[in-house]
């Protein structure tokens, strides 16, 4: 089952424009001066998945060609996301996505996680993605709960953020 979950994934990322990994779990979309990661990350704990995004600057790259989620500047998991822009629930009972369902409830979850994430998250993104957006947002009216800062200090964000044409 969780092969046949990351294919459908794999499918809707590559069909909105992302370039991705299978093996790595990870898809990437570029706009202007910003990538855009989806990333699974298996559970240690069990037999789930987290969906994880995160937004890096092209123009800090530090030497990167091809940035991990671990060298974004602006991280989320998907349910953080969903509750705090939105105030709806994620469609996991938890914060972890499970690959134990069986065939019906499996697709049922696919259907209903691909339409929150397209619904949901790809219209938040487009948002952070576009540097004037974040121009006139950050921080003030920035929801921090459902991104966090990593790899940059919110100084360093918002003196990146005045010098970016």
């Amino acid at each position: 089952m969780k092969d046949f979950i990351i294919n459908k994934l794999n499918v809707f990322f590559l069909k909105n424009d992302f370039e991705g990994s299978i093996q790595k779990k990870t898809w990437y979309k570029v706009f202007r001066n910003v990538t855009l990661i989806c990333n699974l990350q298996q559970s240690r704990y069990g037999d789930c998945f987290f969906i994880n995004f995160g937004v890096f600057f092209n123009d800090l790259n530090r030497g990167i060609k091809t940035p991990k989620l671990s060298d974004c500047h602006l991280f989320g998991r998907i349910d953080r996301i969903i509750r705090n822009i939105y105030s709806k629930e994620y469609i996991a009972d938890s914060y972890c996505f499970n690959f134990d369902l069986n065939e019906k409830e499996t697709n049922m979850a696919i259907k209903i996680l691909l339409e929150q994430i397209e619904k949901l998250i790809f219209p938040f993104f487009e948002e952070i993605c576009d540097i004037n957006f974040l121009k006139q947002n950050f921080p003030d009216n920035f929801n921090h709960d459902a991104l966090w800062l990593q790899n940059i200090s919110e100084f360093e964000l918002i003196n990146y953020l005045k010098n970016t044409i």
